[in-house]
C-alpha cells in the first residue's frame, strides 16, 4: 500500500511539472509580447527618472542617491536581457523543438517577474536626490603664517557679506594665493552650503577663451557641443549661472584681465582687492 501511494505522488508530481513546461511552451508567444509590454513601461519610467535626475543635477546643487544609480544600472541590464530574449524567440519561432521553447519560455516568465518588480522599485519614496555640497580640493600646505591666516578671513568675511560681489587676489607667484583659496574653497563646502554651487576652474598663463568656457561647462554639467561660436557658449554659460541663486566662482591662475562677460560670467561693479 506504502509502495502504490509513492508511486501515485510521483505520478502527480511528474504531471504538474510536465503541466509547468507545457504551459511555457504554449504561451511563450503571448509572454513575449507581455514582457516587451512591461519592458517599454519600466523604459518609460527610466526615461522619466534620467531627465529629472539630469535637470536637478545641472540646476542645483544635488546628486543622485546611489540607489539611483544602482537601479539605472539594474535596468540597463534587464534592458540588455530582454533584447536577448527577443532574438531568441526569433531564432525557435516555428521550430519543432518543443524543450528548446519550454526552457526559453521559463526565462521569459521569470525576466517577466524582475521587470515588474523593477518597475515598483523605481518608485523612490525617499526621492531621487541628495544635497552635494562640492568635492574639497586636496591641500597639505598650511596657513600658519599670520598674514595668510589674516588674508583668508578677510576673504571669507567678503565672501559673507551681500554687497561684496567680487575679489581680487592678487600679488607675485609663489606667496600662496592658490594655497588660500583651496582652505577657502574647502571651508565654504564644510561649513555652509548657502550657495547653490562652488565652481573652481584653473585658467593657466596660456588660456583662450573657448577652454575656459569649456572648463566651465563641464563644472556646470553644460553641454557645448553644438555650440562652436564663442557668443553663443558665453550666452549658455551666462543663462545657466543666472538660474543659481548664489553661487561662487572661483579662477585660480589666472595672469591677465580679460571681459568676464566673452566667458559668459556676467560683470559685477563691486570689486575688493586682496594683496
Amino acid at each position: 500500500m506504502e509502495n502504490i501511494r509513492s508511486t501515485i505522488e510521483i505520478g502527480k508530481n511528474l504531471r504538474d511539472l510536465t503541466g509547468q513546461w507545457v504551459g511555457y511552451h504554449n504561451n511563450l508567444d503571448t509572454n513575449m509580447e507581455t514582457l516587451k509590454r512591461k519592458t517599454e513601461q519600466l523604459k518609460g519610467r527610466e526615461n522619466d527618472i534620467n531627465e529629472e535626475v539630469k535637470y536637478a543635477e545641472q540646476r542645483s546643487r544635488k546628486r543622485r542617491r546611489e540607489e539611483v544609480r544602482l537601479w539605472q544600472e539594474a535596468v540597463q541590464r534587464i534592458t540588455s536581457d530582454v533584447q536577448t530574449l527577443e532574438r531568441r524567440e526569433q531564432e525557435v519561432r516555428g521550430l519543432k523543438n518543443a524543450f528548446k521553447r519550454a526552457k526559453l519560455g521559463k526565462l521569459v516568465v521569470n525576466t517577466i517577474e524582475e521587470v515588474g518588480k523593477l518597475f515598483e522599485n523605481g518608485e523612490f519614496s525617499n526621492g531621487l536626490l541628495i544635497d552635494d555640497c562640492g568635492h574639497a580640493i586636496p591641500t597639505a600646505e598650511s596657513l600658519a603664517e599670520t598674514t595668510s591666516v589674516k588674508n583668508k578671513e578677510k576673504i571669507w568675511n567678503f565672501l559673507m557679506d551681500d554687497v561684496v560681489r567680487k575679489i581680487g587676489v592678487q600679488g607675485m607667484g609663489g606667496i600662496g594665493k592658490t594655497t588660500i583659496m583651496k582652505h577657502i574653497n574647502n571651508q565654504l563646502l564644510v561649513e555652509t552650503c548657502n550657495f547653490s554651487d562652488v565652481i573652481w576652474v584653473t585658467v593657466s598663463k596660456t588660456f583662450k577663451i573657448k577652454n575656459l568656457q569649456r572648463q566651465m561647462a563641464k563644472k556646470l554639467n553644460l553641454d557645448l557641443s553644438d555650440y562652436e561660436d564663442e557668443l553663443l557658449s558665453a550666452s549658455e554659460i551666462h543663462n545657466m549661472l543666472s538660474q543659481k541663486k548664489r553661487y561662487v566662482l572661483i579662477l585660480d591662475d589666472l595672469w591677465k584681465a580679460f571681459p568676464l562677460e566673452e566667458v559668459g560670467i556676467r560683470n559685477q561693479p563691486e570689486r575688493t582687492d586682496v594683496s
